[in-house]
């Protein structure tokens, strides 16, 4: 459990292993303004919205730590790991689930008549 420096790394969005897993430490709406810049730009990728079984699941399985990995964005869905986060070294660490960050990015894509996929 370290800092992480990630090649590409996210304007503003720092990053930290937690169980050898990448979660990225940001909030809802930091989180939709980054989703939608990419959408605006027409980049491609996908967005995590980790649990602490998800992070166990990535610990004890190469192939979905993967998939989590190349994700363009992880956030910490559920207080636990934003705890961990906190005791990373980031104390302003926010739990950002993927309801709420699905509901941030609708709301703000609208707002901005921005198109968004949703899978």
């Amino acid at each position: 459990m370290s800092a992480c420096v990630e090649p590409g790394a996210l304007s503003g969005i720092s990053s930290r292993r937690v169980l050898e897993t990448r979660v990225h430490v940001t909030d809802c709406r930091t989180a939709a303004e980054q989703i939608l810049a990419w959408a605006r730009a027409g980049r491609p990728g996908y967005v995590c919205a980790a649990t602490v079984h998800m992070l166990m699941e990535a610990h004890d399985t190469p192939e979905f730590r993967r998939v989590l990995e190349e994700a363009s964005l992880v956030t910490a869905d559920g207080m636990p790991v934003a705890w961990a986060l906190r005791l990373l070294g980031t104390p302003g660490a926010q739990r950002v689930c993927g309801p709420d960050l699905m509901q941030e990015l609708c709301a703000l894509a609208a707002r901005t008549e921005v198109p968004i996929g949703l899978y």
